[in-house]
């Protein structure tokens, strides 16, 4: 620190040097760096002349050891001294002679850093208080009266009793007392209800202050922290849903890491080589290990990708890809993998990518255990494909409409006798391809096989007909067995009809039907009785013309 020097005398026979002026010389400046006063003289004084400058420079190369070159008063002067701490005294011998100084008085030095401290402690955006043995606030700054409330007029020589409510002064006074007794610092989180009813979570650090006289004083500084608290209650209560849902799921949850990220500007192989090969399982849910046949999630900990998804595997390659190119995201994907036990296992899968300035660094998936559903899919596809393999060599004429009587269903074997394609049948209605002399016949088993079967039997499961149909080839004669299909219900929801053209068969009776007239003309004109009989037993008749009754 500078320290000026006055009330300083010298002997007037000292030898006078006319070079630049320094009427203030900082002690710290000729104890130390003698060395450099008299350029420094040079420079701020100006004004002076090479001879004084050569007559400075043989002083300084032939002064005492013990002495220091010191500008003062357009002189160059020899000191030797020695700071007495104790009297705030330099002694100084200049010649023969001794003189003294006295440094100035250090109470300005003192208020100096005073000042600056009470800056610091204002310019403190934190509460600071200090309070006395009777826990009376003694000093505080600018931010403690601000949060109170109150203004510093209103605070000093007054407690916490005073302001705030009576539960939360008896913390303060409990803590108080805590360093008062020990003497060590305390750091607690209290909560404070400011002048305007309003209450804030606090962090306060509380400590012992000493001063030089032994007087003992508590100094404390407060963070309001209630925003920090709360936003970590949300946090906590969040990951505590987050946590819940996840484990209550009976989709599983994952999250694979990638380490290091992987860069999306990577050539498009390059990273479903990446991805594929280095990420690892950082966390799940419990149906994430069960889903994979192991005992806990943890045995997956840290698994690598290659070893749930092989990357030989062409499937999981273009999945990759298509994660890719979809923008890091998939939704009701499929998946087949091997689980633990080795057996096959089908997931549907969402999976969302999590890239952070140009880098993938993580992904999280959910997977939905698919198995069950998808082998009895699987199941009932080889059941219809059976079922459809058995109806299409069939040549009978299977066809099934709904309630209104639009087609639903025909196989080949009614294409061709109606001489339509499937596409332009079905949704079609079936009545214009049924002879109009048939309709009310056909109108009749519709409504039978609708109505559901009951006591007075208005309605039934299966009715039998034979309706003419209009084909490119003509009327041809088509007997049907017709089903109703009914829901759990009982309702009927279609009808399926299994026809065979009989139109052959028809023909065949009517022609009967003619010989066997024109036999009966033939017998009634004969005058002979024809009848014919078994051969067996006691020869029953079988037939006998009309005539004997003649």
């Amino acid at each position: 620190m500078t320290k000026h020097l006055e009330n300083l005398t010298i002997d007037s026979t000292s030898t006078n040097y006319p070079i630049a002026s320094a009427l203030t010389v900082a002690s710290d400046t000729f104890i130390q760096r003698e060395s450099d006063l008299i350029n420094r003289s040079q420079i701020q004084g100006g004004g002076f002349s090479a001879e004084s400058f050569a007559d400075a420079q043989k002083i300084v190369a032939t002064r005492p050891a013990n002495s220091i070159p010191c500008c003062l008063d357009g002189r160059v002067v020899l000191m030797t001294a020695g700071l007495l701490q104790e009297t705030n005294v330099v002694a100084v011998e200049f010649g023969a002679k001794r003189i003294t100084y006295r440094v100035k008085p250090m109470e300005q030095d003192i208020k100096d850093q005073q000042n600056i401290l009470r800056y610091i402690i204002e310019a403190n955006p934190d509460p600071i208080f200090v309070k006395d043995r009777q826990h009376k606030w003694i000093f505080c700054n600018d931010a403690f009266c601000t949060f109170l409330g109150v203004t510093r007029e209103q605070l000093i020589n007054r407690t916490d009793y005073d302001f705030s409510p009576a539960h939360e002064a008896d913390i303060f006074w409990e803590q108080d007392e805590l360093v008062w007794s020990t003497g060590i610092s305390n750091k607690n989180q209290e909560y404070f209800t400011d002048a305007h009813g309003n209450i804030h979570i606090i962090s306060t650090n509380k400590s012992m202050f000493t001063d030089e006289a032994g007087n003992k004083f508590l100094v404390g500084t407060i963070r309001d922290i209630t925003e920090r608290v709360r936003a970590e209650e949300q946090l906590k209560k969040s990951e505590e849903r987050y946590r819940t849902l996840v484990e209550q799921s009976f989709e599983a949850i994952c999250c694979v890491e990638f380490d290091p990220p992987i860069s999306v500007k990577t050539p498009e192989e390059q990273q479903i080589t990446q991805i594929l090969q280095n990420g690892y399982v950082s966390e799940g849910n419990d149906a994430l290990g069960t889903m994979y046949g192991f005992a806990s999630v943890e045995e997956m900990i840290g698994m690598k990708t290659r070893n749930i998804a092989s990357p030989k595997n062409p499937a999981n390659i273009e999945r990759t890809r298509d994660f890719m190119r979809s923008g890091y995201r998939l939704r009701q994907i499929e998946s087949q993998h091997m689980d633990a036990a080795g057996k096959v296992k089908y997931y549907l899968n969402n999976i969302v990518g999590i890239v952070e300035d140009g880098w993938l660094r993580r992904v999280w998936m959910t997977q939905l255990d698919i198995t069950e559903r998808k082998q009895a899919e699987m199941a009932l596809k080889r059941s219809e494909e059976l079922y459809r393999g058995m109806v299409e060599s069939q040549h009978d004429l299977i066809a099934r409409v709904d309630r209104e009587g639009r087609f639903t269903f025909v196989n080949d074997a009614y294409c061709d006798r109606c001489g339509m394609p499937r596409p332009e049948l079905l949704g079609t209605h079936f009545m214009p391809l049924i002879h109009p002399e048939d309709l009310d016949l056909s109108v009749a088993v519709m409504a039978k096989l609708q109505q559901p079967p009951g006591a007075e039997g208005l309605g039934a499961s299966r009715c039998s007909c034979e309706l003419r149909s209009l084909t490119p080839g003509g009327v041809r004669w088509i007997a049907w067995e017709g089903y109703a299909i009914r829901d759990e219900t009982g309702e009927t929801i279609e009808i399926q009809g299994v026809g065979r053209d009989i139109t052959d068969r028809k023909q065949m009776e009517a022609a009967m039907e003619v010989t066997q007239a024109r036999l009966r003309q033939l017998l009634r004109a004969s005058p002979a009785i024809v009848y014919s009989r078994e051969t067996t037993g006691e020869l029953p008749l079988t037939f006998i013309s009309d005539n004997i009754k003649d």
